[in-house]
């Protein structure tokens, strides 16, 4: 069951954080190559490199999948909402 957190963010109890993991592997298992374009900072241009990449492969000739995630790293907050580390 996946419950609303005080930050609105779906917490995941362990048997199903498992059971996505394992169905992600398998995917991840039947994809051959896999590039990851990433930076530590947005707004530097990850999507735009990473959209060029794919479309320079599909016309090699190279079978292409484009999947672009935003990913956050949570930090531990106050209930003020500053950053506790």
């Amino acid at each position: 069951m996946v419950e609303k957190s005080e930050q609105s963010l779906p917490v995941i109890d362990l048997k199903e954080r498992q059971e996505i993991n394992l169905a992600l592997r398998q995917c991840m298992e039947k994809i051959g190559e896999k590039l990851l374009v990433l930076s530590g900072k947005g707004g530097v241009g990850k999507s735009t490199v990473a959209a060029n990449l794919a479309v320079a492969l599909a016309r090699a000739g190279k079978s292409v999948g484009l999947l672009d995630v935003v990913a956050r790293i949570l930090e531990n907050r106050d209930p003020a909402g500053a950053a506790t580390g």
